[in-house]
């Protein structure tokens, strides 16, 4: 790298990809990518000493839109791909990601794994209750009660918590934010990546603004192939757990 390359002051057009974003208008998803170039850019990351791992879905697009080493892999197999790629050049930062479906489904069990080993990188996932990009079958954080537009029935079972699993699997950097608060996701998103004792996991609550396949719809519906107006979550209270490998869990 140039010595000019290196004085340069890294902003947040540093990690804006090239290339046509085709998500939903209005989607939380675009929240969330703003968040991750912030956080990227606040930490002064070289995008060529940073890789960023997705699943499948919607969310898996996201590493098409930053310009940085990227990698879309398998559904559910994003983190022992993000693992492997950590232990092979520790030098680089890497974030994974991938959505609720994604990652506490078909991915459940390399999630508790993950946790267990604490392999030093960031782990974001987009919650929104439902695989959105294959019409809404219910992901495992859909709450008792509630129905997409692809179940007959309302759910009959509780949403798994994935705080708690997160806290009992072994993680040690624990948070919660939302994803259209942009500049606070990009702070927690941050210290995240700061967090140097092991592995970091973030649930982001993110509204799916144009689905069909949402539960819940607020809004008048507007006549065009993608109706507006779907709503899966709500702004929830932030969570922040730091828990020390061995001396316990201090929460904040």
């Amino acid at each position: 790298m140039s010595v000019e390359a290196q004085t340069k002051k890294i902003t947040v057009k540093d990690f804006r990809a090239d290339l046509h974003n085709d998500w939903c208008p209005g989607c939380g998803d675009f929240g969330i990518l703003a968040a991750m170039q912030m956080a990227f850019a606040q930490l002064a990351i070289d995008p060529d000493k940073l890789a960023v791992f997705s699943g499948i879905g919607c969310s898996g697009k996201t590493p098409h839109y930053i310009n940085a080493y990227g990698f879309p892999t398998l559904h559910g197999r994003v983190l022992p791909v993000a693992t492997g790629g950590r232990l092979a050049n520790t030098n680089l930062t890497v974030v994974a990601l991938g959505g609720d479906g994604d990652g506490y489904g078909i991915g459940a069990g390399y999630f508790v794994n993950s946790g267990r080993r604490n392999v030093n990188f960031t782990y974001v996932v987009h919650t929104n209750q439902v695989y959105g990009l294959t019409n809404g079958q219910a992901a495992p954080t859909l709450a008792k009660g509630r129905r997409t537009k692809s179940m007959p029935e309302k759910a009959i079972q509780d949403g798994i918590n994935p705080i708690a699993m997160a806290v009992a699997a072994g993680y040690t950097f624990i948070a919660r934010a939302y994803a259209l608060d942009v500049k606070y996701t990009a702070s927690i998103i941050a210290r995240a990546i700061q967090h140097e004792l092991s592995m970091s996991a973030i649930p982001l609550e993110r509204p799916m603004t144009t689905s069909p396949a949402a539960p819940t719809r607020v809004g008048p519906r507007r006549s065009s192939a993608r109706p507006a107006g779907s709503c899966m979550t709500v702004k929830t209270a932030s969570t922040i757990i730091v828990r020390k490998p061995i001396d316990g869990t201090e929460t904040r």
